[in-house]
């Protein structure tokens, strides 16, 4: 079985990287850039494997699972592989990681390791994940391995979007990009955890951006009750603004005391709030709702239909229901500039509300 297989939806920047290794033109530097959960890691742990592989064919770029370098690899103790990311609950990865210790600067670290010879293998390889958050200290002890880089080291960088890295980090590595993953993928990945309704699994593989990591966060059972009250709270004539906004940030507090953490869940209630919205707009200009369309089993599956059904297909209704989306998209947005989040979700939901109120008064058949 192909080292690989595991991986779904990245064949063109796998298939990037075998013609570097077919033309032997190994760079020093790698750049993997895409959104969080879309596979860039699992590609570069892969890719490392494959290079480490004592069994590997010079222009191939396979490993074989079982030789003297795969099983250490495989057992996360290779001598000539190490993974640095920012700790959980900091907001950038710490420079003791990359170049030591006050005490022992220059002696331990990333930057340190890649600088010695192979012990296993013929390289050093290193990852560095979440390089998006590499403060300037750290991005500068990257960019001078990067300049003078040691003859057998490999450096990967994984980062969510290219403009978060220096330019000239960027223009010392080679740039590989990847892909969202299909709404295929995310279904199989997930089914393949077992243990998952099937409904719920093709309804989150739809609504996760081609992330998986976003989807696993979204099958949150806790998260997946707000859901579907919040949905009840839409259907409704009259929208308590305070008290729905009040509702979503017991749920964050609950659910972390890191803001960092709560700015990320509350992007996944917005998104479903917007994919409500968007679905009564598809049954008020006479089309399916996704959930009609699969046959999914929800308590709820029918508060959209009947909502929709309540109002009048005519132009304002559609303007007010695009107006109630753009108003939780603005929000969301907002929540990325780091504003309070307990006075956005009010002011958003009680947008929402006074909206919701005209739909009401405008709209009924």
């Amino acid at each position: 079985m192909s080292v690989w297989s595991e991986v779904r939806g990245q064949s063109m920047a796998i298939e990037q990287l075998r013609k570097a290794v077919e033309r032997g033109r190994l760079a020093h530097g790698y750049l993997f850039v895409g959104s969080q959960g879309i596979g860039k890691r699992l590609v570069a742990q892969k890719f490392a494997q494959a290079i480490l592989c004592k069994e590997r064919k010079p222009h191939e770029l396979e490993a074989c699972g079982t030789c003297t370098s795969c099983r250490p690899f495989l057992a996360g103790n290779h001598p000539d592989f190490q993974v640095v990311e920012c700790p959980e609950g900091k907001r950038e990865i710490p420079i003791d990681l990359l170049v030591g210790s006050k005490e022992n600067r220059g002696q331990e670290g990333l930057c340190h390791g890649l600088s010695l010879k192979p012990l296993n293998g013929s390289r050093k390889i290193a990852i560095i994940d979440d390089a998006h958050l590499l403060n300037d200290a750290g991005a500068n002890a990257i960019l001078k391995t990067l300049e003078e880089p040691p003859e057998l080291a490999v450096l990967i960088l994984v980062a969510s979007t290219l403009e978060t890295v220096l330019p000239t980090i960027r223009s010392r590595c080679h740039l590989v990009r990847f892909q969202q993953l299909g709404d295929e993928d995310i279904e199989a990945l997930l089914s393949a955890e077992g243990s998952i309704e099937p409904g719920m699994v093709k309804e989150v593989s739809q609504m996760c951006d081609g992330s998986l990591s976003m989807a696993k966060e979204m099958l949150d059972p806790a998260l997946w009750e707000l859901r579907k009250t919040l949905r009840k709270t839409l259907c409704e004539r009259r929208i308590p603004g305070q008290k729905t906004a009040q509702m979503i940030f017991s749920y964050l507090e609950s659910h972390s005391s890191e803001t960092s953490a709560q700015r990320e869940s509350i992007q996944h209630i917005f998104w479903f709030v917007i994919d409500d919205l968007r679905q009564v707009i598809q049954v008020v200009c006479g089309a399916e709702t996704r959930e009609q369309n699969h046959l999914l089993v929800r308590d709820s599956q029918n508060e959209i239909v009947q909502m929709a059904k309540s109002l009048s297909p005519d132009p304002e209704t559609i303007e007010c229901l695009a107006k109630m989306c753009d108003r939780v998209m603005e929000a969301s947005g907002q929540v990325l500039q780091n504003v309070n989040l307990s006075l956005c979700l009010e002011a958003c939901f009680d947008d929402v509300s006074r909206m919701r109120a005209n739909l009401a008064n405008t709209g009924v058949h």
